[in-house]
């Protein structure tokens, strides 16, 4: 791994063996700063690896500031999940982003953190409730219910589009809340929104 251009398929070979391989972690972070043409073989091969979280969320930053290698550090970040949730503010900022898969990405990101990126809530919870693309706010939804399926605004959040829902997309809702689907109900119903009343109806 000194050399990236003898060592870019030594990377690819050691995320394939994955977490196994956590001693080649250090030299992997360093390989993703300093290659030039084969960075992102290394990031793809730390996030199978799942070693180091916090010297990686560390750099990931930096990395995501590289367009070319922003999609695969929100990979490699939501392989880690919670082992890299120190990154979470900076994947959080591409909540903003002008791109809808951008937004898309970084709230699946957030999500495989779970609860390790909780301080991030208010950020999803104004996209869960405001952006513009009904696919990306469900994105959000999906991160609120990963990282607080107990916060009751996230369950009230979870029902704003519920009536407007085909059945295929209800029962994914279903399948999705899991054990958490009678608390969604109980908050829907007391809801101050009529709404949100007839969506917990109707789930």
């Amino acid at each position: 791994l000194d050399d990236e251009y003898v060592n870019d398929d030594t990377a690819m070979a050691l995320g394939a063996i994955g977490p196994d391989a956590k001693a080649a972690a250090p030299k992997l972070i360093a390989a993703a700063q300093n290659w030039k043409e084969s960075q992102s073989d290394a990031i793809r091969a730390l996030g199978k690896i799942k070693a180091n979280g916090e010297e990686f969320a560390a750099i990931a930053p930096k990395l995501m500031e590289d367009l070319d290698l922003r999609d695969v550090t929100l990979e490699a970040l939501a392989e880690y999940g919670a082992g890299a949730a120190d990154a979470a503010p900076a994947v959080a900022a591409l909540l903003e982003s002008d791109e809808e898969r951008e937004r898309t990405r970084a709230a699946q990101t957030l999500a495989a953190m779970g609860e390790g990126a909780k301080g991030q809530l208010e950020k999803l919870k104004a996209v869960a409730a405001g952006d513009e693309n009904r696919w990306v706010r469900q994105q959000a939804y999906d991160a609120l219910l990963a990282i607080a399926p107990d916060d009751p605004q996230v369950l009230e959040l979870s029902l704003a589009e519920v009536p407007e829902m085909r059945e295929s997309q209800l029962d994914d809702i279903i399948e999705k809340l899991g054990d958490g689907a009678p608390n969604v109900v109980e908050v829907g119903l007391k809801s101050d929104k009529p709404l949100i009343r007839a969506a917990a109806i109707r789930l």
